[in-house]
């Protein structure tokens, strides 16, 4: 019980770290595209650690299922978004407009509409050991985990790209966006999604902790940009 009040704390200081974050890249320096992205990709890191947080230790109710479909909606935001960051960083290496921009987002919109009105990207959820939200798979579950992973792989690609292409201390820094997204995003694929979708028990708070990764390396780099 103690390990797991740890991670619940860890979780919840991820959290708000994030939401901070959020808040300091909206408020300042909003005619920069991308730290408008990075806003984006902070907030909804934050609302994914703390819901994962409260459906993982709030007693089973009504309420765990709007927890469940907000998570799913944070999780698709998240990799859009980390899509869009890896298009912009450190500077555009080929067209993309508003309107690249709505079709980027479009599966997000429909994902987050899935999750919100229906019962098909996750039917329900169980109790286990590790949590007390487990979702259950619905029969759009595998839709979801396929255009989720495809959009963070999208990412891992663009940055490995980005990192080949630019020069001087850009490298260096590309090379950081790259690391931070492979250690922060791994854990929270295989944890929230794989895991779930193979029936793998285990706790997805270990996830959150990781993804200070990601959200530690793109703050460095943008600030220091």
């Amino acid at each position: 019980m103690i390990g797991k009040n740890i991670l619940l704390g860890l979780t919840y200081l991820v959290g708000t770290g994030e939401l901070a974050l959020a808040v300091f890249f909206w408020v300042t320096h909003q005619k920069q595209e991308i730290r408008k992205v990075m806003a984006l990709l902070a907030f909804s890191t934050a609302a994914w650690a703390i819901l994962n947080g409260l459906t993982s230790y709030v007693d089973p109710s009504a309420t765990v299922t709007l927890f469940l479909k907000v998570l799913f909606v944070s999780g698709a935001v998240i990799v859009t978004s980390l899509v869009h960051l890896a298009i912009l960083f450190p500077y555009k290496t080929f067209t993309f407009d508003k309107l690249h921009a709505v079709l980027l987002y479009f599966p997000a919109f429909i994902l987050s509409l899935v999750a919100i009105f229906t019962s098909t990207i996750f039917s329900g959820y169980n109790v286990n050991s590790n949590i007390a939200g487990w979702p259950i798979p619905g029969p759009m579950f595998g839709v979801y985990q396929l255009v989720v992973s495809a959009f963070y792989f999208a990412s891992v690609v663009l940055l490995f790209y980005k990192q080949r292409v630019v020069g001087g201390f850009q490298k260096n820094n590309a090379r950081i966006f790259l690391l931070g997204v492979v250690l922060g995003g791994l854990p929270a694929i295989s944890l929230n999604l794989w895991a779930v979708f193979y029936e793998i028990s285990v706790n997805p708070l270990i996830s959150v902790v990781f993804s200070v990764f990601w959200v530690g390396s793109t703050t460095y780099i943008i600030l220091k940009k």
